[in-house]
């Protein structure tokens, strides 16, 4: 009976696991559709110029690659996990201050909306 309860709690565990990294991955990859959403947003209401865009959607593309090597051993640790975090809360930064940018120096979003 102790060795089925045991072997029952080891499973338990592995699958634990297993649930824990895919949310982790699913976390990454959702922040990776909002950000890119963002600089999309930023592109059509002209926040963003040609030149700032492609070099955001350039990091966006280097954080890709190094979750696909994160994942490549067919898990994600905890430790790459927040290195992809860190990486995608740079990210998000640099988002915000290059879209406010054209705020600051042009003042109103709105203004730009009526002029397409």
């Amino acid at each position: 009976m102790k060795k089925v309860f045991l072997v029952l709690t080891v499973m338990a565990i592995i699958v634990g696991l297993v649930c824990v990294n895919m949310a982790l991955a699913h976390r990454v990859g959702k922040r990776q559709v909002h950000h890119q959403e963002r600089i999309d947003q930023g592109i059509n209401i002209g926040g963003l110029t040609y030149w700032e865009a492609r070099l955001l959607e350039r990091e966006q593309r280097r954080i890709e690659r190094e979750k696909r090597r994160a994942w490549c051993d067919g898990e994600l640790t905890r430790r790459e996990c927040l290195r992809l975090e860190r990486r995608q809360d740079c990210a998000s930064r640099r988002i915000y201050r290059m879209k406010q940018n054209y705020i600051k120096m042009w003042g109103n979003v709105d203004r730009c909306l009526w002029n397409r």
